[in-house]
């Protein structure tokens, strides 16, 4: 997945987000929808090495480069394919309470990651 991939998926969760949504909840019942939990897992994982690519633009260094080396090995980790990354970001995207939480825990997480390396 490259950089613009990931900045178009990152748009989706916000106009979605924003959107009202009138639809009954549905119950995950696809195999590929990846569960809440790992999906918080892969966002942090996503927005740090978002973070380090940003930094490495101070320095005019093509982070596109950064982007194409960097998230495909997230995925990877985690063992799901980007089909999997890609039908859960629609997934959740419908469910704003979902979406939410998941969100809630990955800057939760991310605090925590910043307030630890302060400390340091």
């Amino acid at each position: 997945m490259n950089y613009k991939n990931f900045i178009y998926f990152f748009l989706i969760f916000l106009f979605v987000g924003c959107s009202k949504n009138n639809e009954p909840k549905q119950e995950i019942n696809n195999e590929n929808i990846i569960s809440k939990d790992k999906m918080v897992e892969i966002l942090v994982d996503f927005y740090l090495v978002e973070s380090a690519i940003q930094y490495n633009t101070r320095f005019r260094i093509n982070t596109r480069i950064f982007s194409n080396y960097y998230y495909k090995p997230i995925l990877e980790k985690h063992k799901i394919t980007p089909e999997d990354f890609h039908e859960s970001i629609e997934y959740y995207s419908k469910d704003i309470d979902g979406i939410d939480e998941i969100y809630t825990e990955v800057i939760s997480i991310l605090s925590e990651k910043l307030s630890e390396v302060k400390n340091e």
